[in-house]
């Protein structure tokens, strides 16, 4: 191996040859003047959306986000009263466009960074005459453009060019390019006007145009011009000497491992070819020595390949016909220097596709199904491999002198202070230091042993490294699964109640989502003897890496309210079970409330420093007693709901190797649970009305003070109480020690008024019973 190493990069696609652009007049256009626009309110621009067969969701600002689960309306169109129940929710949402079929083949070039729209304007008016004043265009808060059209041909989102300049909210990458032109198709969405700070620059979401493929084409192509990845900042290569199987030049060899596998040549012409994919009967997928000896890939259906990628003849080879390339390290053209910075270069180069790093999860190795901690020994064997690699770069070296230099700091590198050094600085590089926000960051996606679900659909995809996962379920998914003993076991404990087990499935569905929407937690409540540990046990074993057991002080009050060391172990969790057997354990409100809200919070753990999360999991409670819930506000109460086991299993009935046996059921009891999901997401959590009125019992059995006021006092318009005497007898019949304060809070709060007399403070409309008969 030559000591001239390879950086992969990652250019957009090179398109083929158009006219020359720069002699076309930029025309300055009228309707790109921000006149203000008379903007109707959302719900009811969303309503002539809808009659102009555009399916919308409502956004949340100020960020680009559905403000609802919205898989349901990539395939069909919300109706009036779902909108209305939208904006009655939340009249201040935003307002956004799903593309796609369910929009009739709508599809949404998307440019980021105003600067450029003129530029864009002119390219497609000399390649495309009158097109542009047929489109749908929109200005976006960020002073962006949004073309729109429909097409009977479109696709799902793509990147179609990046800059190196600078736009303005957009954070370059490693390479120093930034997206500059993207789509929004089949599986995506916009956000559009009437929303706050989008404008409408030409024609209407009303009267979309309809445009032809090869139109369509056309301002694809013109996008593609914009693309400068081909200029980002790279070392060239130094030649060196081709294997004899891969001569660049060798034409016909590699036509003929394309079309062996489907691939169509489509063009043609100075050397450079288009190709077009398996499957695909016009149009074009991959260009040819664009890029000098590169097969450049800009189709997101053209597996093996990745979108947006480019490969060499043998790196295609390896994808499409891997048993006939011998294994070897990957080609490298950047000069790497014999240094200790360089040897973490070489790792990088590399590795950089098994391994991760991040101070708080440390060494990660992909394992082929999911990125797994603890990966030290790992990385130093592949530290080992790096350097043995700089004695094959001494052998390949192109004069004597480079030869003896590689070999020397070979020799050097195998010690253990450059083997250290090696590894500390590999975990630096970009391609290899990976937040740990950023991994398990969709919480739709569900990984499994034999591959991932996505949880949107319920389709099944293989394992990518891409993708950044690093919990699996404990079973494979198979979609034709099932689990007899499983929903026998649901019906005996449920003593049949179709609706309370329809309920459970929907919300073990909603724990496998990294989504805390519903702002709930689960209160599995029975007396013994009647499946709770079963059912948390054998949820928690079939989800493995996403389930966590807490312990049930973890949501207890204590004297210190504030987000405790036990909260830590929790972060990356979607369902945590606890249980208990014991009375008179109160919850504390806030950490319910910070744990069900949604908010981002802060923990640690023992001796470590605070770190901040988001909480994704769900909390699912069996307990044998009720906790005791202090506060009777709406705030607490909306977020129980109190599942009843009240079927009590005979002792001559139970089988103490029920969890093994359910055990074998877990591939069939993901099926069920994944059907469950997308049922939530297609109807709500909702509650049948066992939970309903089992909840509401529950909160009527926690509030002491209306028993108190039902039972020791009386009401009325004529009464008044001295208000610290009234105090002393609530904590007396009560038991409890409640502050003055508290206890004024209560009274408040329930309607009740304190004024000054010349006895003191004294309640109105209130005394005891005693207070009735003396009176």
């Amino acid at each position: 191996m030559s000591l001239d190493l390879f950086i992969d990069t990652e250019p957009s696609c090179p398109m083929p040859d158009f006219p020359d652009y720069d002699t076309a007049p930029v025309v300055k256009r009228d309707f790109l003047s921000d006149i203000p626009q008379a903007r109707p309110d959302c719900d009811k621009a969303a309503l002539e959306y809808i009659d102009a067969g555009l399916s919308v969701v409502p956004c949340a600002l100020p960020g680009k986000y559905p403000a609802t689960p919205w898989l349901t309306y990539q395939a069909e169109i919300a109706d009036a009263a779902q909108v209305a129940r939208w904006y009655g929710k939340n009249p201040s949402w935003g307002l956004g466009i799903v593309c796609g079929d369910v929009s009739g083949g709508l599809e949404v070039i998307d440019l980021d960074g105003g600067a450029f729209a003129d530029e864009y304007d002119a390219l497609i008016r000399a390649n495309a005459p009158g097109l542009i004043e047929r489109l749908v265009i929109e200005k976006s808060p960020s002073g962006g453009r949004h073309y729109a059209y429909r097409c009977s041909e479109h696709d799902g989102n793509s990147k179609i060019a990046q800059t190196l300049r600078e736009l303005p909210g957009h954070k370059p990458g490693t390479d120093g390019l930034t997206t500059l032109l993207e789509t929004r198709g089949q599986g995506g969405y916009i956000v559009t006007y009437p929303t706050r700070g989008y404008i409408l620059l030409q024609g209407d979401w009303l009267h979309l145009p309809t445009i032809t493929p090869a139109e369509r084409s056309l301002l694809w192509s013109c996008a593609a011009m914009l693309d400068e990845s081909d200029k980002a900042v790279k070392v060239e290569p130094a030649p060196k000497p081709q294997p004899k199987h891969e001569e660049p030049g060798n034409a016909s060899e590699f036509h003929a491992l394309m079309e062996r596998h489907g691939w169509t040549k489509v063009k043609t012409s100075k050397g450079r070819e288009d190709w077009r994919r398996p499957g695909k009967t016009d149009g074009i997928s991959a260009t040819w020595n664009y890029i000098e000896d590169s097969f450049y890939v800009f189709s997101s259906n053209a597996a093996p390949f990745k979108d947006n990628h480019r490969y060499t003849i043998k790196q295609v080879r390896q994808l499409l016909e891997p048993e006939s390339v011998p294994q070897q390290d990957r080609p490298l053209t950047e000069k790497i220097y014999l240094t200790d910075m360089g040897n973490g270069r070489r790792f990088a180069l590399r590795f950089s596709d098994q391994f991760k790093y991040n101070k708080a999860l440390g060494w990660l190795n992909w394992n082929g199904s999911k990125w797994e901690r603890n990966a030290e020994p790992q990385v130093m064997n592949a530290a080992r491999h790096t350097v043995n690699a700089i004695f094959e770069e001494a052998r390949d070296a192109h004069n004597p002198d480079d030869a003896k230099l590689a070999s020397k700091w070979a020799v050097s590198s195998q010690s253990r202070g450059r083997l250290d050094a090696l590894i500390y600085l590999a975990s630096t590089e970009p391609s290899i230091h990976t937040p740990p926000e950023m991994f398990d960051i969709d919480p739709l996606l569900l990984n499994c042993k034999n591959g991932t679900v996505d949880l949107r659909t319920g389709a099944y995809y293989t394992h990518d490294s891409s993708r950044l996962l690093s919990k699996e379920v404990n079973t494979p998914y198979d979609v034709d699964a099932t689990c007899p003993k499983w929903v026998d076991f649901l019906n005996r404990i449920m003593d049949g109640n179709t609706s309370l087990i329809k309920f459970i499935q929907r919300a073990v569905g909603y724990s496998l989502t990294g989504s805390t929407a519903e702002q709930c937690f689960f209160l599995n409540y029975g007396t013994g003897a009647n499946g709770k540990s079963v059912f948390l046990e054998t949820m928690r074993g079939l989800l493995n890496d996403y389930a966590s057991a807490a312990e049930f002080s973890t949501f207890l009050a204590t004297q210190n309210e504030s987000i405790r060391n036990d909260i830590a172990s929790l972060a990356g969790a979607r369902f945590v079970s606890s249980s208990e057997s014991g009375a008179d354990k109160r919850l504390s409100e806030p950490i319910i409330k910070a744990l069900t809200g949604g908010d981002t919070i802060a923990a640690r753990f023992l001796f470590k420093e605070y770190f901040e999360f988001k909480p994704q999991f769900k909390v699912w409670m069996a307990t044998n007693h009720k906790p005791v819930i202090k506060d009777t506000d709406h705030a607490i109460w909306r977020r129980v709901r109190l599942v009843p086991f009240n079927v009590t299993i005979p002792e001559k009935d139970r089988n103490p190797n029920l969890i093994a046996e359910l055990r074998a059921e877990y591939s069939g009891i993901l099926t069920w649970a994944v059907q469950g999901c997308l049922e939530w997401q297609r109807d709500g959590l909702g509650a049948p009305v066992e939970v309903v009125d089992a909840t509401n019992a529950y909160r009527n059995e926690q509030d002491t003070f209306g028993a108190f006021i039902g039972l020791n006092c009386v009401v009325s318009e004529s009464a008044a109480y001295s208000a610290s005497k009234l105090h002393k007898l609530y904590c007396e019949v009560t038991g409890e020690k409640v502050t003055a304060r508290e206890f004024n809070g209560m009274m408040t709060e329930h309607g009740f008024k304190q004024v000054h007399s010349r006895t003191g403070n004294v309640w109105q409309g209130i005394g005891p019973i005693e207070y009735e008969s003396n009176d």
